[in-house]
């Protein structure tokens, strides 16, 4: 059975604030630090499989976990409720930067419903009924129904029914029904992180620290592009990539500055096609950016491993 890989959410950047208009029903949930992750009843096997972001779990790969609690569940419920049609994404509550409670990790929070037919995702009141018939949770929703502003919509931004710690991780804005004013082809799905967590410097914050970034080998860049690189190549950018190759059995769960060879030989590529992928703008207008970017990345790999 192939592998769905759920949809990549953009951060809300002032092109982005035309995506949705007054009027249009929207909802908004907390986001969660976990490990994206998917379940889907194969009936082939009369099993249910379990999926990571990038791949099919098993008995040797269980996304810390998430395999074994898959195989936990009852896959005839789940063919009742879902069968072939519906896949389930969720997080999967894992130790990441975000604290939160002892009771609150290990556990998997729901957070959509993809229909394999009409190739959608269906509503937030589609994806809570069939969460719910199967007893599983859900991202805590925060508000639902119509934008009215963004000021408005940045208000929950840190807000927390989990319990997080400093404060939650961010918000994710779902469109739900689209007003007739609404711009057509525009992103449906629009992520804000806390600024605590933000994997892009606010600007002009640190810019002292920025300018004494190090020299790349053979070339010395000019102070902008040091600048804009070190803006997006973040502690926290590269802390969560560190964490997507812990769950990729890429290195150990618990690595060590022994560990450093073989994070550099994935890392910097790594991180580069995550900054191509969120912020293209800054990568294209920024000279020399893959080789900054690999000397940033290793600069924070070891102030992490600290």
């Amino acid at each position: 059975m192939n592998m769905k890989k759920y949809l990549k959410i953009e951060r809300l950047k002032e092109e982005y604030e035309i995506c949705f208009s007054v009027g249009d029903v929207i909802t908004i949930t907390e986001k969660i630090d976990g490990s994206n992750a998917s379940i889907r009843y194969d009936a082939e096997t009369d099993t249910l499989l379990a999926f990571s972001r990038n791949q099919q779990l098993n008995s040797s790969n269980t996304l810390r976990g998430f395999w074994d609690f898959v195989h936990s569940l009852n896959p005839e419920q789940f063919r009742k409720v879902l069968g072939t049609r519906y896949i389930l994404f969720g997080e999967w509550l894992l130790r990441h930067t975000v604290r939160y409670p002892e009771s609150a990790y290990q556990k998997y929070y729901v957070f959509d419903l993809y229909d394999t037919e009409t190739e959608t995702y269906c509503t937030h009141e589609q994806m809570t009924k069939a969460a719910e018939a199967l007893g599983l949770r859900t991202v805590p929703l925060l508000y639902q129904g119509t934008f009215t502003s963004w000021d408005e919509i940045r208000k929950f931004v840190g807000i927390t029914k989990m319990q997080a710690s400093p404060c939650g991780e961010g918000i994710v804005i779902k469109l739900q029904k689209a007003s007739p004013d609404r711009i057509p082809n525009m992103p449906e799905y629009l992520k804000i992180v806390a600024e605590q967590f933000s994997e892009v410097q606010i600007e002009n914050r640190n810019r002292k620290q920025r300018s004494r970034t190090p020299k790349t080998r053979n070339h010395q860049p000019d102070a902008s592009s040091m600048e804009q690189a070190a803006a997006i190549v973040t502690e926290n950018r590269v802390r969560k990539l560190l964490l997507k190759m812990i769950e990729n059995n890429q290195i150990p769960e618990h690595p060590s500055r022994c560990d450093i060879p073989l994070i550099q030989k994935f890392l910097p590529k790594a991180c580069y096609e995550d900054c191509v992928l969120e912020e293209y703008e800054t990568v294209k207008k920024t000279e020399n950016f893959g080789k900054i970017c690999a000397v940033l990345c290793m600069k924070h790999v070891k102030n992490i491993l600290k």
